[in-house]
């Protein structure tokens, strides 16, 4: 799934956009034991639903970076607003919900507050802009300050209608970005708040389809010319519904403080990424922490990771490790004793 290149005001949106859908899984629930919360209950992993949990944390940790990081640019004084065209381009053809990029989010930012174009004052919404394949999308920017630049307390939101930016994704639903801090301007730094609501992506074949409503904290920085880090952390419970073409479909909730950084070097070509925190998934009926027991990897010029080892623990835990960017490895440890009943390998188009 991808989002073509736009101008400006429709490749920021479009950023926005993606950032908060990407930066979210979600809520969920079937409530057990007369109206218990789930939620609190540690889930019982085990061989029947060993499935079920592989594919929900890959939607807790591949939600809030798709399947890879920005791709900055040097553009004479920092990253480029678009460095992400390139990498996206391989999820569209993929057809993978792992296009879900919260970079897009972070690149859109980095143009607002880096552009010395003068914004009207107040509060103006564009008309809707035509997607480049179908439907539609409409930005708002609100000067809060009435200052003419992009600054503290100032948010942008964009909603999407049908909007087909390649033959492969389908968009629809909102997401708005209060900016909370800006940083250095030779090297960009600043924060945000985003909220998603209703943000949906789905693949045209309907083989992958994710949907995001809830706030994200965001915490960007440009570390060097050709390096950046960015955190995003769930602002109270973040609620993602997924589905793909396994059969396979749930509510996945981050719970608050869920988090994940990414690390970005464009000389290598390569994003690390750790994610980190609670989440619960409907459809297995409990909650587990992920830990990050590898740095995931991810080439730029790879639809999915290359390497790394996260590991998800409740009673009893499981391990996936990257094989390969096609491939990984799922290893059950259902009766906690550090020693694995089951192991199987899977492919990344069936695990997400």
């Amino acid at each position: 799934m991808q989002f073509a290149d736009k101008q400006a005001l429709s490749s920021l949106s479009l950023a926005v956009l993606m950032a908060l859908s990407g930066a979210l899984v979600g809520c969920g629930g079937d409530g057990d034991d007369g109206g218990a919360d789930p939620f609190l209950t540690d889930l019982d992993i085990s061989a029947a639903n060993s499935e079920t949990v592989a594919h929900a944390t890959a939607a807790s940790v591949f939600a809030f970076s798709g399947a890879g990081g920005a791709v900055p640019l040097n553009s004479g004084s920092g990253v480029s607003a678009l460095g992400t065209s390139a990498r996206v381009s391989h999820h569209a053809a993929s057809g993978s919900s792992a296009a879900w990029l919260p970079q897009r989010v972070v690149d859109a930012l980095k143009g607002a507050i880096r552009t010395d174009r003068a914004q009207p004052l107040a509060v103006t919404a564009s008309p809707p802009q035509a997607c480049a394949v179908a439907g539609t999308m409409t930005v708002t920017v609100d000067d809060r300050d009435n200052s003419g630049e992009f600054s503290l307390g100032d948010s942008i939101s964009v909603a999407f209608s049908n909007c087909q930016d390649s033959t492969q994704e389908v968009l629809n639903g909102a997401a708005t970005v209060v900016v909370t801090r800006i940083g250095a301007t030779v090297l960009p730094s600043f924060g945000a708040r985003m909220r998603l609501t209703q943000l949906s992506q789905e693949a045209a074949d309907g083989r992958h389809g994710i949907a995001a409503t809830g706030d994200v904290v965001l915490d960007y920085e440009q570390t060097s010319a050709s390096s950046e880090k960015t955190t995003l952390t769930a602002d109270g419970n973040v609620e993602l519904k997924v589905h793909t073409h396994q059969n396979y479909s749930d509510t996945v909730t981050l719970h608050p403080g869920f988090g994940q950084q990414s690390f970005y070097e464009s000389g290598p070509g390569i994003t690390r990424i750790n994610a980190y925190g609670l989440f619960s998934s409907a459809a297995a009926g409990g909650r587990v922490v992920v830990e990050p027991l590898r740095t995931i990897e991810i080439a730029d010029t790879e639809f999915y990771p290359m390497s790394g080892t996260v590991k998800v623990a409740g009673q009893g835990s499981l391990v996936l490790t990257v094989l390969s960017s096609t491939s990984v490895q799922i290893d059950l440890d259902a009766d906690g004793d550090n020693s694995y009943e089951s192991r199987q390998t899977q492919t990344w188009d069936w695990l997400f």
